[in-house]
Order: structure tokens, then sequence, then C-alpha cells
């Protein structure tokens, strides 16, 4: 299921700088004719209970350009709908992996609008983006951060907490069992070979308030 991202709603030329009409249509709108996606589709929920796994999808892709005539995504700055969306579905408990999937810089994400994702991101059981043409696993204080794209070939923009990076051509797989503790992370070229492997531990309940 995709997650949408700049390249998925671009309608004309980006350019120089952000000219006087819109670039992107952040509705998506001839992306989700095509793709029909879950729940309310530009972001979306969609869970598979025999695993006690769920998968949250976020509109966030290029947030340095909200505001702008390159903004590509739904609003995500704290107390919008998206973040309040967000926070409901972390403190959920029935789930025992929540991951996390966009289309922005995991270090960006993590620190975005004072860090207002943060918090919310350590209620899950990892992060996912498509950001860059590279692989990289980085890890911030227990939450591991993944960047996984088929091309992997590009320019490598690191994350400050990264454990394992490569550019090279390659696909991410999770390995699921149903009542395991873990689930099993391994990036792999495209002749199978493992490039590294790693274990996604079970969400972390939300911290009551005092």
């Amino acid at each position: 299921m995709p997650i949408l991202g700049n390249h998925d709603r671009e309608i004309t030329s980006r350019g120089p700088k952000p000219p006087a009409h819109a670039v992107y249509d952040v509705e998506a709108k001839a992306y989700r004719d095509f793709f029909v996606l879950p729940d309310v589709e530009w972001r979306w929920r969609f869970d598979i209970p025999d695993f006690s796994l769920r998968l949250l999808a976020l509109d966030a892709s290029h947030t340095k350009d909200q505001g702008t005539t390159w903004q590509t995504n739904h609003p995500i700055t704290a107390g919008s709908e998206q973040h309040a969306w967000f926070a409901r579905e972390a403190a959920r408990s029935d789930a025992a992996f929540v991951l996390t999937l966009n289309n922005e810089q995991n270090a960006l994400m993590r620190s975005y609008d004072q860090k207002a994702w943060l918090p919310l991101f350590e209620q899950t059981s990892a992060v996912f983006t498509g950001f860059g043409y590279f692989a990289e696993r980085a890890e911030f204080n227990g939450l591991p951060c993944f960047n996984t794209c088929l091309k992997g070939d590009g320019d490598l923009y690191k994350d400050p907490q990264s454990r394992f990076n490569a550019r090279e051509d390659h696909y991410l797989l999770l390995t699921l069992r149903p009542g395991a503790e873990t689930i099993t992370a391994q990036f792999k070229n495209l002749r199978g070979e493992v490039l590294d492997t790693s274990e996604i531990g079970k969400r972390k309940p939300a911290t009551p308030r005092k």
C-alpha cells in the first residue's frame, strides 16, 4: 500500500523557486483515484489482527516547504488534524506492534515543530521512511528508525543516530510470527544477500500523565 510522497502529486514543474501557482496537488486526487488506500487514504491505518500488527501511514514529505506553493502534504504541525489523529492512534493499546510509515527524513520528523511528533513516535515500535535513495537503520533512545528505497545508490543523508547505512539497491524485509516478541528486519540487496539484521520490539505503552 503506497504512502504518499512529493513525487505522487507533482502537477507542474517545480522550478528553482516557488511559483505563483501550486506545484503539487496536496489531495493527490489522481493518485488516489488509481490506488484505493485504506481509511481516508491520504493518511491511513491498516491492521493485521492475527499478528497484533498496526500500520500507521502519515502524509509527510518535504515538510520544509509547508506554507509555500511547493507544499506537498497536509499540515503536520502540533494541533493539526493529522497530528491529533496520530496521537489518538499511538495511544491505543490493542496492537502489540505499531509501525509508523512516512516519506520525510527521520531526524527532521523527530525534531519537527519543537519535537511535537517525537513522544508519539516513541509510543510505537518503529518508524519507516522512503525519504532518500539509500538504506539506513538508526536508533533514537531505543526507537528503531529505518530509511529504505529500492533504488539505493543516491546521496547518503545520514541520521545522527545511524547504526547501519549502505548505498546499494535493496529492499527491507520484515518477518512476523504469531505470538513472537519481536519482528525481524533485514536489509537485503537485489541478489538476496543480507546487509543488516535487527529486531523490532513491541510498542511502548503511553506513560500516564500525573
